[in-house]
């Protein structure tokens, strides 16, 4: 039992190992195996003959891809393992058929438009359309004789019923409208007095209401005149604090050393991103010579930084734009890994990022 139990546990103990042992070699391949990248340029003359392209592989080519700009269009194409993405168009292989079936239907369907029989004239017989003719112009005549009747006055035995209703009552509407003018005469005098008092008492009020919106709006303006002056009263005390706030993080001494060795370990990986081959050609010309001195002296003050691979021809006889370009270099993760271990490890970062939390709470 006790050899069956031990072989158990050594197998157990194999799996784990070769388990830790795989998961080790996955980081270390992801750590330090680097990424490749190439970059390539060149144009001439106009913006139409620029050409450029980036490639970039990792671990033996498992992954890799190519990103290619040629005559105004841009094409890509990545490969993981097995798998492949790309913007490239499908070329398509299959011929075009010519269509026989449709010329067979067209030409059944010519057939039948020449077998159909044409459409028979429908024909009405004499007495219908004669009777259809003069429809119309029996009810033109009609029209006609009740316009007469109307408008003619010699008809006198013609006439509508309401004319009757009028002339019984044009006395009786003649004697009423005698006595009411008397009476409008008699109240004349009165409602002219009446239509002054009102006309008077309107302007007074009118006075009133626009004096009452001019003391109002006296308000208020005087009430948004305060709270604005309030307002950057206070904006200034804020800021203020504010100011002295930021001062007093600012000069602690503890803040400055963390914000040194921020600045140190950018430079540095900033040195190790560098492409490890560079080189650049640069022909170039302006009309007007002084142009082409001023170019060439702020591209001089570059230069140092290139290591003598960056190569400048000037022309100042002509107008001219031409050039290339070709970068090499390779990124590495475990390069990241160690400025992030290295800047979470120091002391005075950590007492930095605590404060600036406080700081951001105060503001």
């Amino acid at each position: 039992m006790l050899h069956i139990l031990l072989l158990i546990l050594k197998i157990i103990g194999i799996i784990l190992l070769v388990l830790l042992g795989l998961f080790l070699l996955l980081v270390c391949i992801v750590l330090l195996v680097p990424l490749r990248y190439r970059l390539d340029g060149k144009g001439n003359q106009t913006l139409d003959s620029l050409e450029g392209s980036i490639c970039f592989s990792w671990l033996l080519h498992l992954v890799s891809g190519q990103i290619l700009y040629k005559e105004q269009t841009l094409k890509w194409n990545v490969r993981i393992a097995f798998l492949k993405m790309n913007n490239l168009p499908e070329e398509d292989t299959s011929e075009a058929s010519p269509d026989v079936r449709t010329e067979e239907e067209y030409s059944a369907l010519e057939r039948q438009l020449d077998e159909m029989p044409e459409p028979e004239k429908t024909s009405f017989p004499e007495k219908q359309q004669a009777s259809i003719e003069q429809e119309p112009v029996r009810e033109e005549t009609l029209d006609a004789e009740k316009k007469e009747l109307v408008t003619d006055p010699k008809a006198s035995n013609v006439f509508l019923p309401e004319q009757e209703f009028q002339k019984e009552g044009n006395s009786n509407a003649w004697k009423k409208t005698d006595g009411e003018s008397q009476e409008k005469e008699k109240k004349k005098p009165e409602t002219k007095k009446m239509e002054e008092n009102t006309e008077h008492s309107d302007k007074g009020a009118k006075i009133a209401s626009a004096l009452q919106g001019i003391e109002q709006k006296l308000k208020e303006t005087w009430k948004k005149i305060k709270y604005t002056y309030d307002k950057i009263c206070g904006n200034i005390e804020s800021l203020s604090q504010k100011k002295e706030l930021l001062e007093a993080f600012i000069e602690n001494e503890i803040h400055q050393n963390a914000f040194r060795h921020v600045i140190s370990e950018l430079k540095h990986f900033l040195k190790i991103l560098l492409p490890k081959k560079f080189n650049a050609y640069l022909h170039y010309g302006c009309e007007d010579p002084y142009h082409t001195g001023q170019i060439l002296a702020g591209i001089s003050m570059l230069y140092p930084l290139t290591n003598g691979n960056f190569s400048v021809e000037p022309d100042f006889d002509q107008r001219t734009l031409e050039g290339t370009l070709s970068i090499k270099g390779r990124i590495r993760v475990i390069n990241f890994v160690l400025v992030g271990l290295r800047l979470l490890l120091d002391k005075n970062i950590r007492i930095t990022i605590k404060d600036g939390k406080k700081l951001k709470v105060q503001l």
